[in-house]
């Protein structure tokens, strides 16, 4: 049966193939008509956006804080309330601490708190109780794998090649850790930057190349056709994702527009492109072998080689890159001027020219790229991530397109906030945890999430911050949740992750069943789960999950039917909501009172009160527990952070 599923899937793919291929073909040239267009019909603005003053290519400027208020609590809000004022808007009220700890563990660590740390907070009355948990949780090591999944959204961190043969990656997992494991190290940001682009350059075999897994992390087309034609743009559209991987995740640039044309709207030539491309040539795909334990490996889990004490990681080989000639048009068949490895030239602050010539080693042209993208006096490095950091709390970042600084990403909310934050971040020897306490120490992070009919008239968005905006949980915190409400969580940390699908082979494709999760080896948090491109996750996709073979700075918040469906049917909910019962009646006994009151400190953090007594109490009499614990995961309580 299996092999029937699968050649069906296959003659499915080549007929999809078939009959979207006319469409794409229209898309592209519809795409390339509206570009010529929009510049044809805004010629002063483009002129405008392709100039070098373009506000987020200028140095980090020095500003002055505003006057403070009576609200205020550090700098930040400073800026915020200057904001409101001009728009005659003011700021919400301080949130109570029940609202202000559930926010605090999702955002810092994605876990639900206890009642008893609920408690625990909610009775200290010290000057410094907020500032105290807050220090606390960013020193959980949760704090790493709740920020590491924002990273590997942004990178497009997948294990499988994808494309029709779609071979999974076994050793990826490795830079997974790493990633986790230099978050909760506080690794300074611009080491962290040069470590994934020349780490194998850098540093030890221990950290070195396992970091490189950033520049292969993206889809690796394993088709070798005979054709050179196609085999060489194969190719480079490989290096064009490459290009906007490191482009856009480091500098907020669309590089990768600039490789049939100059780019439409920003000031970025063609030369850019092929020399960020010629920076990168010497890179390939593969299974690297280090000799010692990568980051993040629990003792007893490594995969050991004939994953001694060698083990097997995925992450960048090295290869001859060759010389790297201009494209015209991107054809391969269509070569130009030779292109020397170089920077982006509209960055005026920092040499573009590497100072190497076209056939240097390709490991040498690494290590300048990674000098040049995290020099100091790059703007782009730090108004990039603090934008990042600030989007992940709020909800949308100053600048509303984490990847795209450029002219179609628009202007920034609060400009003076950005710049002051960004020289804040580098200030502050480039530590994220520093930029994350000061941000969530704000009277402005403080806020409630009420909502206000005045001021949603002026600011329908909240772009100026009036209120808190509510945050639903990403899919995989809400897994990880409803482990945790049933006890079932295992929090080991780090190893290799597991599967909640089976692999197979026909006609040398690979491909990725679901299967149930019924085992305890499967109840880690989602991020160690195996992550293949293209396999269906039922409930992570349902909630917005997104499949790893495209860049993810922000992810889509859909609300539909079949989420309310999967919370009632789905089958590991269904189980964790008889897991869940059988919690209630352990620890609360057999009343049903007892267990609503219970079920709603552990999932809410607050009591049941007398309404939801009333409603609860006949439903669990007449249902059973465990259906109205499924109600529970139903609620827009659970779902929604205030």
């Amino acid at each position: 049966m299996n092999h029937i599923r699968a050649k069906r899937e296959i003659s499915s793919r080549k007929a999809a193939r078939q009959r979207w291929m006319p469409f794409a073909i229209s898309i592209l040239l519809l795409s390339s008509f509206w570009c010529s267009h929009a510049a044809s019909q805004h010629p002063d603005k483009t002129q405008d956006t392709q100039s070098v003053e373009w506000w987020s290519l200028q140095p980090i400027r020095q500003v002055d804080l505003p006057p403070s208020t009576e609200k205020a609590r550090n700098p930040i809000d400073y800026f915020v309330h200057q904001r409101l004022r001009q728009h005659g808007l003011q700021s919400s009220i301080e949130a109570d601490r029940w609202t202000l700890i559930r926010r605090l563990y999702f955002d810092l660590v994605g876990l639900p708190p206890s009642p008893l740390d609920i408690d625990a907070f909610v009775t200290d009355d010290s000057d410094r109780a907020y500032e105290n948990l807050v220090d606390r949780l960013l020193a959980s090591p949760h704090y790493g794998e709740r920020w590491g999944r924002h990273w590997l959204d942004a990178v497009h961190f997948g294990e499988s090649n994808g494309f029709e043969y779609n071979q999974p990656r076994n050793h990826a997992w490795h830079y997974r850790n790493w990633v986790i494991d230099a978050f909760n190290q506080d690794m300074a940001y611009d080491r962290f930057v040069r470590l994934q682009i020349a780490g194998d350059i850098i540093a030890s075999e221990k950290e070195g190349i396992v970091a490189t897994g950033f520049l292969v992390t993206g889809p690796h087309n394993t088709t070798k056709p005979s054709n050179d034609v196609m085999r060489l743009t194969m190719r480079q559209d490989e290096m064009e994702d490459m290009v906007a991987l490191v482009g856009q995740t480091f500098l907020g640039l669309t590089i990768n527009c600039a490789r049939c044309h100059d780019h439409k709207f920003d000031p970025i030539s063609m030369k850019d492109y092929y020399g960020i491309a010629s920076a990168l040539a010497g890179v390939e795909f593969g299974d690297q072998t280090i000799n010692m334990p990568a980051p993040g490996v629990v003792e007893g889990n490594a995969s050991k080689s004939d994953e001694g004490d060698s083990l097997k990681v995925w992450a960048v080989t090295s290869i001859d890159p060759g010389k790297t000639h201009l494209l015209k048009r991107g054809n391969v068949e269509n070569k130009g001027e030779l292109v020397s490895p170089r920077g982006i030239a509209a960055l005026r602050m920092l040499d573009s020219d590497f100072g190497l010539n076209p056939d240097s080693d390709g490991r040498l042209r690494r290590f300048k790229l990674a000098e040049w993208i995290s020099g100091v006096d790059n703007p782009l490095l730090a108004r990039v991530m603090v934008n990042r950091v600030w989007k992940h709390h709020f909800g949308q970042g100053i600048v509303l397109t984490p990847n795209d600084f450029g002219y179609s990403g628009g202007r920034p909310s609060h400009p003076d906030l950005l710049e002051w934050l960004s020289d804040y971040f580098k200030k502050h020897d480039w530590r994220l945890k520093q930029l994350h306490r000061l941000i969530v120490t704000s009277a402005t992070y403080r806020q409630k999430s009420s909502p206000n009919a005045h001021a949603a008239a002026v600011d329908a968005g909240n772009r100026y911050l009036w209120r808190k905006s509510p945050s639903r949980l990403e899919g995989e915190i809400l897994r990880d949740t409803l482990l945790v409400l049933s006890g079932k969580l295992d929090p080991k940390f780090g190893g290799r992750g597991y599967r909640d699908m089976r692999e197979y082979k026909f006609k040398g494709s690979h491909f990725y069943d679901v299967i149930s999760q019924d085992h305890p080896e499967q109840f880690r948090r989602t991020i160690y789960r195996f992550s293949p491109r293209g396999a269906m996750r039922t409930l992570l996709d349902t909630f917005d999950c997104p499949d790893p073979s495209a860049i993810t700075p922000q992810r889509a918040v859909t609300t539909t039917p079949l989420q309310s469906l999967a919370l009632m049917n789905n089958d590991f909910v269904v189980n964790m909501s008889q897991a869940f019962a059988r919690r209630l009646e352990s620890q609360a006994g057999l009343n049903a009172q007892q267990q609503v009151f219970l079920a709603y400190r552990l999932a809410y953090g607050r009591g049941a009160e007398e309404q939801a007594m009333k409603i609860s109490v006949p439903f669990i009499e007449k249902h059973g527990l465990a259906a109205w614990c499924r109600v529970i995961f139903n609620s827009n309580e659970l779902l929604y952070v205030r």
